[in-house]
């Protein structure tokens, strides 16, 4: 299969429900250069779990206003995945939100859903099968087929597929939450109900003591938040403490908590204001940093030096900015025993008054 991750294919998006009617919005690699039910491109892939926030208590009024499509609404961002070989699948839990417990649940359902209902669910299985040569030219002989020799031709891998065997075991799963999204998120991983390898978390809102200790019990976690944000950039030090490794947190000077989405799409503030001291690109270098934290956690991607962002090499570059924009400049630091240093904080671009964790 080819390398997504260093060389993007093109993505796709189904729109439909998952048991309970509830709306459903998966991502995925193709081929084709259209969007929506184009076919997927053979995997596998590992599946990740996208649980939008809520707009309760934010102070700012968003729009588009309808709240029930707000889960189609993080597409400028999530693509990148798709794109780099990941299936996304992001719920309708404008309904639930307010209860992360109730949430987290839709999260789980989500991930059996997809393996076991999701027409595409065979991308997101490990081949199971060894090809044996010996038997594929046995079966070949027995056919009197005069290509004996060239019977298997792809068992190269060792590995494949095969229709009389079951699916094999499922590819990684990670999960990633904005906001009151995040809270969910991250019980769903605690919880184990499903099998989480990943947590990333997008201006969570890290203000509930289950929610806490779901996060400390977490390992492979990712926390991002804008410095304009200031409550839930709050959250990061403390947090650090509690958290296991491998852990890294990402802090972007330029953002506040809704400053993640393409200027025209997903949600805006509906009166017009002066945004000269937010990075225009914000949603590209979230896109950027979460593609890289779950190829690190999923796809087993390293560099070196292996920090969060890792070398740029024939990857998606949306960051270019970061280097001579001080709004966008991005601080990381990570504590990861696989890592080469296994700990370290790192600054991109002009951030003179960056401050402490």
């Amino acid at each position: 299969m080819p390398d997504l991750f260093n060389n993007p294919a093109f993505y796709g998006i189904q729109d439909g429900a998952i048991e309970d009617g509830r709306g459903l919005r998966i991502m995925y690699p193709t081929a084709e250069n259209y969007v929506f039910d184009a076919p997927i491109l053979d995997g596998p892939y590992p599946l990740v779990v996208f649980a939008h926030g809520s707009r309760a208590g934010s102070g700012v009024q968003l729009c588009p206003t309808d709240v029930s499509q707000d889960y189609k609404r993080w597409t400028s961002v999530l693509y990148v995945l798709a794109r780099c070989g990941f299936v996304v699948a992001a719920p309708d839990l404008s309904n639930t939100l307010s209860d992360p417990v109730s949430a987290s649940i839709v999260l789980e359902e989500t991930v059996r859903w997809m393996h076991r209902h999701w027409d595409g669910r065979e991308v997101l299985f490990r081949p199971s099968v060894f090809l044996d040569p010996d038997e594929y030219r046995l079966r070949s002989v027995a056919a009197k087929d005069p290509r004996a020799d060239l019977a298997g031709v792809g068992a190269g891998l060792g590995i494949g597929d095969d229709d009389t065997h079951f699916l094999g075991m499922p590819t990684p799963v990670g999960v990633i939450g904005h906001s009151w999204g995040a809270r969910a998120a991250a019980l769903a991983a605690a919880n184990r109900n499903v099998a989480v390898d990943a947590f990333a978390s997008v201006a969570g809102a890290f203000d509930d003591n289950e929610v806490v200790s779901a996060v400390s019990s977490l390992r492979s976690t990712l926390l991002v938040a804008g410095a304009l944000d200031s409550l839930n950039a709050s959250y990061l030090p403390p947090l650090w403490t509690q958290m296991p490794v491998p852990k890294s947190q990402v802090l972007l000077a330029g953002a506040d908590h809704w400053s993640w989405f393409s200027p025209d799409s997903g949600l805006h503030p509906c009166q017009a204001e002066d945004r000269s001291a937010y990075c225009p690109i914000a949603w590209q270098v979230l896109a950027e940093v979460l593609k890289n934290f779950m190829g690190k956690q999923l796809l087993n991607y390293w560099f070196v030096p292996p920090y969060l962002l890792g070398s740029s090499g024939g990857q998606l570059t949306l960051m270019n900015q970061l280097w001579n924009d001080p709004k966008c400049a991005l601080r990381v630091r990570w504590d990861d025993p696989r890592s080469v240093p296994g700990s370290g904080d790192q600054t991109y671009g002009f951030w003179l008054d960056a401050p402490s964790w």
